[in-house]
């Protein structure tokens, strides 16, 4: 059977096989209200709808008794301090200030008929930020199909299920940016919010989750682009798979770098991708994509703790684009102090951009305070990054082979 008929049917057995063997047998104790999954939420998961903390009550209009439709509005502004241009000779960093609108979103959503749920984002980034284009884009498009608590259906655009921290809502980052390997390794397959089909099944009270995706997969542009080899010609569709386990009583009522001291969870997760048979139209060849990682995330009460560790490969055969192997992992850690509403946090990250070749790691050392006004509603997040390179990694320069920005950004609801 070709590997296009198979993808679908390969996603479909991932996620309904095991919920078909549990319920053969008894049914399972319901989950305590304090771990309720995603899937309780209003939300669509993986999107912007499934963001905004409880605090947030987004404007609702009935339509009729079938239905409804909310409205929110989240804004990121940020400064950043530090080494952001290349001296004129080239050879070091000058030190410069960037203000701009980091993220800023407009989400409709809504439910209809019980079952279903909608959300549309229109999504400006890095808006006002030096040497880079305003646009305005669709960045979530998409509809769930929930027909029991154990199983759902998505489809739209909308996140695929790559990596822990890229698949949590930027609106619960533990710090300012998302670790570099991460934002590396979901561009493997372009864009990370494309157009897919999702199935998602949740078992045991949520202490097993397991996402299946296909989708388009690589166009040709993104980090991993080059000149030949940015037209695609035909592929095989991507395929994500993504299993959760977390033991019982321990599971994570959402996905969230901060809990801010409240309840505790443990998690690992796994998940890996494959995209085959990749041809271009402006390049000999065919090129192969995989990508597999592992991830630990916990909370108990004020700390949290989460790391992961990636690894992913472009195999070229027969093209001048050769073969790419990059590997990154990390941890991270908070301390929420209640009383205050603050939160020291601290990241540190090894990321190499092609263990293929000598001399293309860097290290990123990232310590910062978050001060929360009205839990993520509002709060400033603060930071300063060390970056360190080695004689081949992206940003070292001729006399400089480090780094240092300081990160000031704001959140808000509205």
């Amino acid at each position: 059977m070709p590997a296009r008929t198979c993808a679908p049917l390969f996603l479909l057995a991932f996620v309904l096989a095991p919920a078909g063997v549990i319920a053969q047998g008894a049914p399972p104790p319901p989950a305590p209200a304090a771990a309720a999954g995603p899937a309780a939420e209003s939300g669509v998961e993986g999107t912007e709808a499934e963001a905004p903390p409880r605090e947030v009550t987004a404007t609702k209009l009935r339509i009729g008794d079938i239905a409804d439709m909310g409205f929110h509005v989240r804004l990121q502004p940020r400064l950043d301090y530090g080494d952001l241009v290349v001296s004129q000779d080239g050879k070091t960093y000058d030190r410069e200030q960037d203000l701009y609108l980091r993220r800023v979103r407009f989400t409709v959503t809504g439910s209809a008929l019980g079952q279903l749920h909608y959300v549309l984002t229109l999504a400006g980034d890095r808006v006002g930020q030096k040497n880079r284009p305003n646009a305005v884009t669709v960045t979530d498009a998409a509809v769930e199909w929930r027909a029991a608590e154990w199983f759902a259906m998505r489809v739209g655009r909308a996140k695929l299920p790559i990596t822990r921290s890229g698949f949590t809502s930027s609106a619960r980052q533990l710090l300012v940016d998302r670790p570099l390997s991460v934002d590396a390794a979901r561009g493997l397959f372009d864009d990370v919010n494309q157009p897919n089909l999702l199935l998602r099944s949740r078992l045991l009270g949520g202490a097993v989750a397991l996402y299946a995706a296909v989708a388009d997969g690589w166009n040709g542009t993104g980090p991993y682009s080059s000149s030949p080899g940015k037209t695609v010609r035909t592929s095989h569709p991507a395929v994500v798979a993504r299993v959760e386990l977390s033991p019982p009583g321990l599971t994570e009522a959402h996905k969230s770098d901060s809990h801010l001291g409240e309840g505790k969870h443990l998690t690992v997760g796994a998940d890996a991708g494959l995209q085959e048979q990749i041809q271009y139209g402006d390049a000999t060849g065919k090129e192969d994509r995989r990508l597999v990682g592992v991830d630990l995330s916990s909370h108990v009460g004020p700390l949290t703790l989460q790391g992961e560790a990636r690894w992913w490969e472009i195999r070229s055969v027969g093209s001048t684009r050769g073969t790419v192997k990059p590997y990154g992992v990390y941890g991270q850690a908070g301390y929420y102090i209640a009383p205050i509403g603050l939160e020291p946090v601290a990241r540190y990250e090894l990321y190499v951009e092609d263990s293929t070749k000598s001399g293309a790691r860097q290290t990123v050392l990232t310590v910062g305070l978050n001060a929360y006004l009205h839990r993520h509603s509002a709060k400033l997040q603060l930071a300063w990054v060390h970056r360190a390179f080695e004689a081949h990694a992206t940003g070292v320069l001729p006399g400089q082979d480090a780094a240092d920005v300081a990160q000031a950004q704001v959140q808000l609801y509205l």
